[in-house]
């Protein structure tokens, strides 16, 4: 008996098509990744500063109204100051940290005030630049209390001055940013001001045992602990309040920071090893123009600041002042000609 098979021979009809289809996949597969490099490329190029003027100190990113020389920034708290040779390199020039040292006897419950022994300035490091948002990360030191023995504490406290004047480009975010403290007993404070307003804010963590804390988040108050900060601060002052430390030999030191909300991650190592912490952790700077507002409802012509087509006025989370935004469907430099572009923008050129 003869079985007849269906025949699979493809006609030169069948061929020519599946041909075409491959081809075509081919050129799909290489044009997907050549048009999101392009749109990246295109990004890249996009100027941020005005022109003729640097766009980089290092490897931060300085768009305008920032800018690192006269004629290239808004106004002078704009200003950042570029050393390439010594690291990071940029700073802003108007914040200034202020570092006090000193010591206290924590023999008794209530331990006597503090000698200061030393004190200085010096301006705030750049860590980068944010137009969208209107933000400035910048380095904060951390300050300390270490016990040498029983009784002798070690005091290494920083403030951190944003503005020269009340109504300044910079305050501290509240909401980017918390106040931690960390160590076997410690109450982190941080003092602050806003005009003539004086505020602060605290928290406590306390543990009898090292096993009751966990590494993780703070927010059980064991080995450390987190509290918000006020909004509109201008000036902030951070450190511990003066206790009495019994179990200084095993945890000789505790920490107090106001640092960018999701930058610190509790570990139990803190609590055992001296010097834990880097120099400086981030703090985010809320910014804004401060010499003007956002024109009337209905009123479109965008204030001086806003230099792009295609951007929109928002005011300032801290009045008086204005932050300059591209339009939906844009992006890039609101602040400069030309800076922000879109899909309608790419499909013109």
């Amino acid at each position: 008996m003869i079985t007849h098979r269906p025949s699979h021979t493809l006609t030169r009809s069948s061929v020519n098509k599946l041909l075409v289809l491959a081809m075509l996949l081919q050129l799909a597969a290489l044009a997907a990744p050549a048009t999101a490099v392009d749109q990246q490329q295109a990004a890249d190029q996009r100027p941020i500063a005005l022109p003729g003027c640097p766009d980089k100190c290092g490897n931060i990113s300085i768009p305008y109204p920032f800018g690192t020389k006269e004629g290239c920034y808004f106004d002078p708290s704009f200003l950042v100051v570029c050393n390439e040779l010594t690291a990071p390199g940029a700073n802003l020039a108007v914040p200034l940290v202020y570092n006090m040292t000193g010591y206290y006897i924590g023999d008794s419950d209530n331990p006597a005030a503090i000698p200061m022994t030393n004190a200085s300035w010096w301006t705030v490091d750049l860590i980068d630049l944010d137009v969208a948002h209107g933000e400035a990360r910048v380095g904060m030191p951390v300050s300390s209390d270490c016990s040498l023995n029983e009784s002798y504490h070690e005091l290494n406290m920083f403030s951190m001055q944003v503005n020269v004047s009340d109504e300044g480009t910079y305050v501290f975010s509240a909401t980017r940013n918390v106040l931690i403290g960390v160590g076997l007993s410690v109450t982190a404070r941080v003092f602050g001001s806003m005009s003539t307003t004086n505020v602060s804010a605290s928290c406590t963590s306390l543990f009898d045992t090292p096993d009751a804390a966990q590494n993780g988040t703070c927010s059980a108050g064991l080995g450390c602990c987190q509290a918000g900060l006020p909004p509109g601060l201008g000036v902030i002052a951070v450190g511990p309040k003066r206790e009495r430390n019994t179990m200084w030999f095993e945890f000789p030191c505790t920490y107090t920071m106001a640092v960018e909300r999701s930058w610190y991650n509790f570990s139990l190592q803190d609590l055992y090893d001296v010097g834990k912490f880097p120099r400086k952790v981030p703090i985010v700077l809320d910014w804004a123009i401060r010499n003007g507002s956002c024109p009337p409802e209905g009123n479109y012509a965008p204030p001086v600041a806003c230099r792009s087509d295609n951007t929109r006025c928002v005011d300032a989370t801290r009045p008086p002042g204005y932050l300059c935004k591209c339009k939906d469907g844009y992006d890039g430099n609101p602040y400069i000609a030309g800076g922000c572009q879109g899909e309608q923008r790419q499909r013109g050129r």
